[in-house]
């Protein structure tokens, strides 16, 4: 190989992990979920039946397309798997992830928070009308980001949400952030947007995009 020959690889390997950065980036971006409802429990080895029967409620802190983070009181340990029901403060599906902790850290008023993985989603229709969970959040999520580039579950397209504001909800001190799409000017819910993104496939062709 020549010399600009390898320049030129170079160069090429340097494009490819900074386009590898940014889609990591764009998958790590947190909003701000404090006090959505949340139910979790353990889930033993692959199988999930019967993981429902003791679950735990959680008040939510953050969430990403690829991770969710929560307030609970008690301890969790790294790599434990865990199922966590998240709510539609909407009323629209909820959502049933299968997670892993990757972080664990003690709060100053004895409760925890835990940092933890999405493995699968899977949205979950009437979950919104059956659950009435009330928890009360212990400090404040990241700062709202002004715009993100996702697919919106209404118009099915490719396009860029822009904060509009806070719903407000009733839970205590909650807040749960609501995008405009570009495209369609539909108003959403950040958990909507999340959880229809996490149902698409790498190679889902979405819309005309």
């Amino acid at each position: 190989m020549s010399r600009e020959q390898e320049k030129q690889s170079m160069v090429n390997h340097t494009r490819k992990q900074e386009r590898k950065l940014r889609k990591e980036r764009r998958r790590a971006v947190r909003f701000p979920t404090v006090g959505i409802g949340l139910l979790f429990c353990p889930v033993e080895g692959k199988c999930l039946d019967h993981v429902g029967r003791n679950l735990m409620e959680a008040a939510g802190v953050d969430m990403s397309l690829s991770g969710i983070a929560f307030d609970v009181n008690r301890p969790l340990r790294s790599g434990q798997k865990l199922m966590v029901i998240v709510e539609s403060p909407a009323g629209g599906p909820g959502e049933k992830l299968v997670t892993e902790v990757r972080w664990c850290k003690a709060l100053p008023d004895g409760n925890y928070r835990v940092g933890t993985a999405i493995q699968t989603a899977q949205s979950v229709a009437e979950l919104g009308e059956k659950l009435n969970i009330q928890p009360e959040p212990i400090s404040e999520g990241p700062e709202f980001p002004s715009e993100v580039e996702l697919f919106c579950p209404s118009c099915h397209e490719k396009a860029t949400f822009y904060f509009l504001g806070v719903q407000p909800g009733t839970w205590p001190k909650g807040m749960l952030p609501l995008y405009d799409c570009s495209c369609c000017n539909s108003t959403l819910t950040i958990t909507s947007i999340l959880s229809y993104n996490r149902q698409l496939k790498p190679d889902d062709n979405v819309g005309n995009s």
